[in-house]
């Protein structure tokens, strides 16, 4: 293997990190999607504070929403092929890191 780095770096994304070679002609698309739905994903768990003035409430139908979360990121696994466990904690993760991000922004914003 250490003669061929290309069959190398496949066999590693591939088997080892379960990824594929990325499309280097839509990167900025990916980019801008990605982006964009990290943005959406965190804007839905913020919304529901932004809109019901008792937090008891929103936290409720927050729970709710990381149900609906830990679904979707199961289904998309399950038709991705990837492990569909990973992928429903993976999809919760990254809406909760951007949700956290969106309220520190605000708060910053406010002061």
């Amino acid at each position: 293997m250490s003669q061929r780095p290309a069959a190398w770096i496949n066999i590693m994304l591939c088997f080892e990190l379960e990824l594929e070679r990325p499309n280097t002609k839509r990167a900025i698309t990916n980019a801008l999607t990605m982006g964009f739905s990290y943005f959406a994903g965190g804007l839905i768990m913020l919304t529901l504070y932004m809109s019901i003035s008792n937090e008891n409430a929103a936290l409720i139908l927050d729970y709710f929403t990381f149900v609906a979360l830990l679904i979707f990121g199961y289904i998309k696994g399950r038709r991705t092929g990837w492990h569909p466990f990973r992928r429903a904690l993976q999809t919760t993760r990254i809406v909760d890191l951007a949700a956290t991000t969106a309220f520190d922004l605000a708060g910053l914003i406010s002061k």
